[in-house]
């Protein structure tokens, strides 16, 4: 299992809270203000979503608990009016977001599961999930709380 640290892994610690748990707060503040709010009813679960387009992150409650933070870290091509993460070097300490794929793997090691556009580890007790561009070149960094 990875051990993260930087921005990311405040964001991975609060996984698995349940909304209104003041211990969020600690990952939310890292996001900023100009927050948006997005509630569906799915008739067997709910799903809130924050949105943060000047931090371009996106927080995703399942029932009322944190399940994941999806975070930009080049401008986002399919969604308009999000910027990029603004402090890419304090996102994932020790990996430069300009990182190719082969240089995550380098960085991390044997992801726990891959894909054409995707590498995801085991980390802090928690899933991280990296998606790649047509150059190999970061894009999204999520925290996850379950594998998809």
């Amino acid at each position: 299992m990875a051990t993260v640290t930087g921005d990311i892994a405040v964001m991975l610690s609060v996984l698995g809270l349940r909304k209104g748990d003041a211990r969020i707060l600690d990952a939310l503040v890292l996001l900023g203000s100009g927050m948006e709010t997005t509630e569906l009813d799915w008739g067997d679960e709910t799903s809130t979503y924050l949105v943060f387009r000047s931090t371009g992150t996106d927080v995703h409650f399942t029932d009322d608990v944190l399940t994941s933070f999806m975070v930009r870290v080049q401008p986002d091509t399919e969604e308009s009016g999000y910027d990029p993460y603004p402090r890419l070097a304090d996102l994932v300490e020790g990996l430069p977001l300009t990182a190719t794929r082969s240089e995550v793997e380098e960085h991390f090691g044997v992801p726990e599961r891959t894909g054409p556009t995707f590498l995801r580890y085991e980390a802090n007790d928690q899933y991280l999930h990296l998606e790649f561009d047509a150059q190999d070149r970061i894009t999204m960094v999520s925290a996850l709380l379950t594998a998809p």
